[in-house]
């Protein structure tokens, strides 16, 4: 890989470099911040010469972090973030989140059917059309009314973001009636937030992340470590996002934009609930995505639903059948943000999430023996999606301000580099393992850094392993591999490790020997 001198300053930087360094850095998060809010544009940047045509940085020192250093014959460099003792490997590694989802009953509304939710959640029911199609519609009966369909926290606009009319309904809505229903708020983190036990509190608007169901307004909601969803193939379901942050857009601690786009990577989706990139809904509203659940092809490849291998687990251990191409089946999946011109930030900031989708032959239980089942490390206690032995790891790399504050330095277009390992946005944890196989679902979620993972045992020595999936789809057969391919932004690999092969007290590490000095 080529790369364009270091970014973060080495350890014996002299303090004048430092000194140009944080200057640097400071300049950028002033355009940062100001780009965030919306009181200047890329144009602005491009007229002012901070940007160039092509849309990366200028050049200038006091702004580029590859412009030469006026105190060195190399770049001016970034300075590194502050670990105040934190020391690697001496936390837990935290387990995502699971959400539990609804059940969704069919009511007749009209002349449309809608998916009710139960009564004691005072939740609007889903359905085909936008309500702010109902907002746009409303006529008031009476002078002192006001708009039922509104949105509650600001009176602006309607309750739902998703647009109104034909376009943003929900298609086949009765192919594909929703079943469960997830509820989640993006919001706020909570108190004492942090990437480890030593390393700074991070203010609540640092970090935005979920929390699971639906919060008050006002309410600190959002968890660092990123929810998990848990679906399977013939159960369509609604994800319902409510947007609990900051009303205004200024309260970001610097970056993000407090409007908001779920985009589910690489689903079969229609558009409507793909996460459309100028769709964004405000805080206040929420917005219905309705994940089908569906297997690509479904349309022209076993219509009949006759092939056991296309199918989703049932309650009872068994399988339920669905149309479509079983090689296409997924698996480790993920759903991230997609706000135009702010999906960067927004994704470094914690609005993403991990999605496992769990088929017949992907089923979530080892112990099942039918001939569809391939009986992946999960485990046995529910009828499907076990994840006492399969374990997801979001790799991410952050950077913090010399108060340990999380930053979002040098722009997207450049690509950001952060020198701050996380793993489900803990820093470089540990995880106790039983001698056995597991399941690791590997999903990068940087912004610009590329990963080359090999698993070392404590002489240094790669320790081979099962290579299962990619991008969420299996391969045909498992590969026994020493190390990984290069891993790319949104990219996910599935490997099993047999830790029964060691003894009881070894240690091994997850490395990555892919050196990135540059986005």
């Amino acid at each position: 890989m080529t790369v364009r001198g270091f970014v973060y300053l080495p350890n014996d930087a002299s303090r004048m470099r430092q000194r140009e360094a944080q200057h640097a850095r400071d300049n950028r998060a002033e355009i940062v911040k100001a780009r965030s809010i919306g009181d200047i544009t890329k144009r602005d940047l491009l007229r002012w010469g901070l940007f160039t045509s092509v849309g990366t940085l200028a050049m200038k020192n006091g702004l580029s972090p590859y412009a030469k250093s006026a105190f060195a014959a190399s770049g001016t460099g970034t300075p590194r973030s502050p670990l105040f003792g934190a020391a690697r490997f001496t936390t837990p590694l935290p387990r995502l989140r699971v959400q539990n989802p609804v059940p969704l009953t069919p009511v007749q509304d009209g002349n449309e059917t809608v998916a009710a939710f139960p009564a004691t959640m005072n939740e609007l029911p889903a359905k085909r059309l936008s309500y702010h199609t109902d907002y746009s519609n409303w006529i008031p009966a009476g002078s002192n009314q006001t708009n039922p369909f509104r949105n509650p926290r600001t009176n602006r606009g309607p309750i739902e973001g998703r647009p109104p009319g034909e376009v943003f309904s929900h298609q086949r809505w009765a192919e594909f009636f929703p079943k469960k229903a997830f509820i989640t708020t993006l919001g706020r983190v909570g108190p004492n937030t942090r990437f480890h036990p030593a390393l700074a509190e991070q203010r609540e608007n640092s970090v935005w992340s979920y929390g699971a169901g639906r919060f008050p307004t006002g309410t600190r909601c959002g968890e660092a470590t990123p929810p998990l969803f848990k679906l399977r193939y013939g159960e369509p379901v609604t994800m319902r996002i409510y947007n609990a942050l900051p009303v205004h857009r200024e309260d970001n601690e610097g970056f993000g934009r407090n409007e908001t786009q779920l985009h589910f990577h690489n689903a079969h989706n229609a558009a409507e609930s793909d996460g459309a990139a100028n769709v964004h809904h405000f805080p206040g509203t929420f917005y219905d995505y309705r994940w089908s659940t569906t297997l690509a092809r479904r349309d022209k490849i076993n219509t009949g639903a006759s092939d056991a291998r296309a199918s989703g687990p049932n309650d009872s251990g068994g399988v339920t059948q669905v149309p479509g191409d079983f090689r296409e089946l997924q698996s480790s999946m993920w759903a991230h943000d997609h706000r135009f011109f702010f999906t960067a930030e927004n994704v470094y900031k914690g609005n993403l999430t991990a999605v496992n989708m769990y088929s017949g032959p992907d089923r979530g239980h080892e112990g099942i023996e039918d001939g569809i089942n391939l009986r992946l490390p999960s485990g046995r206690l529910l009828p499907w999606g076990n994840v006492d032995f399969d374990v997801n790891l979001a790799m991410s790399d952050a950077a913090t301000d010399q108060d340990g504050q999380y930053i979002f330095d040098v722009f997207t277009t450049e690509g950001f580099i952060g020198d701050i390992p996380l793993v489900n946005f803990a820093y470089a944890p540990v995880l106790d393992v039983l001698p056995r196989k597991y399941r690791f679902r590997l999903l990068n979620a940087t912004m610009a850094r590329f990963f080359k993972f090999v698993l070392a045992d404590s002489s240094g020595k790669p320790v081979s392993f099962q290579f299962i999936a990619n991008d969420g789809n299996l391969v045909v057969n498992p590969l026994t591999l020493f190390e990984l391919d290069q891993q790319g932004s949104g990219e996910r690999y599935d490997i099993v490790v047999d830790f029964s092969k060691f003894r009881i007290g070894d240690k091994l590490r997850l490395v990555n020997v892919l050196q990135q000095t540059d986005g």
